[in-house]
């Protein structure tokens, strides 16, 4: 008995001390996220119980944007991978598995506030974001998408530059907003997005249907109709609506709008 005692701490003991667990996270995460030209720096490295790995101080970057994690754990879920995340002052689960002849994405997140963690961007959204993304694929890269998209916030800012192609993007200065919900699926590598709107600056928005796809020549396309409606009369909100095309103003006080063309240069105009 005292055999099999001393041989089980020794066992454990080579686990926890013997083997390189960085080298061996790092080569677990480090090819499939440079294939998709993601760098990975990590922090401490340690064993974790329920079995996995956690990891500390954890940095991605792409394309010069940089996102800071507070704490990473890795390892085995239902039928694939399960990733763990603490960052942006909340929290994230990640799920990666197959199913039949599926891949499957799983990933629900709550209280996050990219501002806290996210460098680099153009546009920056300061406030506390909850929803869900799931997403499945053939393991063909032939075999189209789908899956759902949802994300809701109870109120934040919205700063800096929209990205365009080409330039160096449309500046829209410092808006704040009260609350945003923004609901979507994909179908066949199409993404549509619908049930969603804001209310920004004493104006509510309504999207009625967005649909953005590829045209198989290298654009992205889009087709987006939209209301507005001002619920507040603040010199903000006139020049809210003011920045939009003119457009006819319904019995209830909505405008209506269309968003239409490739996303590097889109077409907005205001539906009579």
């Amino acid at each position: 008995m005292k055999r099999w005692a001393l041989f089980a701490l020794l066992l454990i003991t080579f686990v926890l001390v013997g083997i390189p667990h960085r080298l061996l996270l790092e080569t677990l995460l480090d090819e499939p996220l440079r294939r998709a030209g993601v760098e990975l720096e990590l922090g401490t490295v340690r064993p974790a119980w329920p079995p996995g790995y956690r990891a500390s101080d954890v940095r991605i970057s792409r394309n010069g944007y940089r996102l800071q994690l507070d704490s990473l754990w890795l390892g085995p879920g239902s039928g694939g991978l399960l990733v763990e995340v603490a960052a942006c002052g909340g929290s994230a689960r990640l799920a990666l598995s197959r199913e039949g002849p599926l891949r499957r994405l799983r990933l629900g997140f709550g209280e996050l506030d990219p501002s806290r963690c996210l460098d680099g961007a153009a546009l920056v959204v300061e406030g506390k974001l909850t929803g869900e993304i799931d997403l499945s694929s053939g393991l063909s890269s032939a075999t189209s998408g789908h899956g759902s998209i949802h994300v809701e916030s109870n109120g934040g800012t919205v700063s800096g530059h929209l990205p365009m192609a080409g330039t160096d993007g449309l500046g829209i200065g410092n808006w704040s907003y009260d609350s945003a919900r923004l609901n979507g699926r994909l179908e066949n590598n199409d993404l549509e997005f619908f049930d969603s709107g804001a209310a920004v600056e004493g104006i509510d928005w309504q999207l009625g249907n967005a649909r953005l796809w590829h045209d198989g020549r290298g654009n992205w396309k889009n087709k987006t109709d939209f209301r507005a409606r001002r619920v507040v009369d603040s010199p903000r909100a006139k020049l809210l609506l003011a920045m939009l095309p003119r457009a006819t103003e319904s019995a209830e006080g909505w405008r209506s709008y269309r968003l239409s063309g490739n996303l590097s240069s889109p077409k907005l105009i205001g539906l009579k």
